[in-house]
């Protein structure tokens, strides 16, 4: 699947008036609308638990073709920041001269949820950004989740 730019839409539109909750409208998938739902887990983020896609006919390619992940971490994005504008103005990561290393974790975890907000690929998208090589940005991930600075990997998930 191809790289894509979308957007929650947090204006609540509720195309389920019968279903709990607010439903909100993911921007950017062309044929259909699509609308997600959302419940929090134990460690605070929220997870997609309703997915509605409404059009003329709703085909298997593209109900596959909706980033989940993606839109996760939409949700769990700080609402009045614009990730990509956000993304700009940051410095590249590096580690900085006597840094513990849970510090340095926490500042890995923190790029790691803005860049998955905006990428699906976001160790390569902090590579680029802190011209380092995307095997050490693994590295660093994997160390963040070593410390308990974010939460353990999902196969074929960002996040």
């Amino acid at each position: 699947m191809t790289e894509r730019s979308i957007r929650l839409d947090r204006r609540l539109d509720n195309p389920a008036p019968d279903s709990p909750g607010p439903w909100f409208h993911v921007q950017g998938i062309n044929g259909t609308d699509v609308y997600v739902h959302f419940t929090q887990v134990e460690d605070g983020r929220n997870v997609v638990n309703g997915l509605m896609m409404l059009g003329d006919r709703v085909s298997p390619e593209q109900l596959r073709d909706v980033p989940l992940a993606q839109v996760e971490h939409l949700a769990n994005a700080p609402a009045d920041v614009d990730a990509e504008e956000f993304i700009q103005g940051l410095q590249p990561l590096q580690r900085r001269n006597g840094e513990p290393p849970e510090e340095f974790a926490k500042r890995v975890a923190w790029y790691y949820r803005i860049f998955a907000a905006t990428s699906r690929s976001p160790a390569k998208a902090i590579a680029e950004k802190s011209n380092v090589p995307v095997k050490t940005v693994h590295w660093w991930i994997q160390e963040a989740r070593r410390l308990g600075a974010l939460p353990p990997g999902r196969h074929g998930k960002v996040g």
